[in-house]
């Protein structure tokens, strides 16, 4: 899955170029095994993410979306035959926020995201939307189109400030923001 990841963004292509939002259902199931893909280029500390001494990874979705839902659990049902962890996918509310280590809030869902950001904003957990404007007001990672082609951007500032690294590898193929300065050299 990885690599189909790598490919549609390394030669500029997308199996959705002629969409234009991401709000269909073809492109709901791409974006969830766009995120099943992207777990294994983020690394999360180890008192809140993904350990030996943690049986289970947890998936949390904000928002009713069926189609997004059912594809989210066949992607992390193969992760998990794969990789004998338990990935579950759950459905969340406002209140149960911190029950997950990825928190995706679902493009249709009528919750005001810089209030849920708020609540979880230095906590390990990553956030993920196909909101306008996700990353931009804190979130992690968020979806968009880009002249029909489906892209995500990566809130560099953001991960930092919740302790989780993403990689390089992941980095390269998103467009950053809030990229932190660089320090002068003495």
């Amino acid at each position: 899955m990885v690599l189909v990841v790598t490919f549609f963004f390394a030669f500029n292509l997308s199996p959705v170029a002629a969409q234009t939002t991401a709000s269909d259902k073809r492109t709901k199931i791409i974006i969830a095994g766009m995120i099943s893909g992207f777990l294994s280029y983020i690394k999360w500390p180890e008192n809140g993410g993904v350990n030996d001494e943690q049986p289970a990874f947890t998936v949390g979705i904000l928002g009713e979306d069926k189609v997004f839902f059912s594809a989210m659990q066949r992607y992390l049902a193969q992760r998990t035959e794969k990789e004998k962890r338990l990935f579950n996918v759950v459905q969340v509310s406002q209140t149960q926020l911190t029950c997950c280590q990825v928190l995706v809030v679902l493009g249709d869902s009528s919750i005001e995201t810089e209030d849920i950001l708020s609540k979880v904003a230095y906590l390990p957990i990553l956030t993920v939307s196909d909101q306008k404007d996700f990353a931009a007001t804190g979130g992690h990672i968020n979806f968009f189109y880009q002249q029909g082609k489906l892209r995500f951007e990566v809130n560099w500032q953001a991960t930092l400030n919740a302790n989780l690294k993403v990689s390089s590898r992941l980095l390269s193929l998103a467009k950053v923001i809030n990229k932190p300065a660089k320090k002068p050299r003495s």
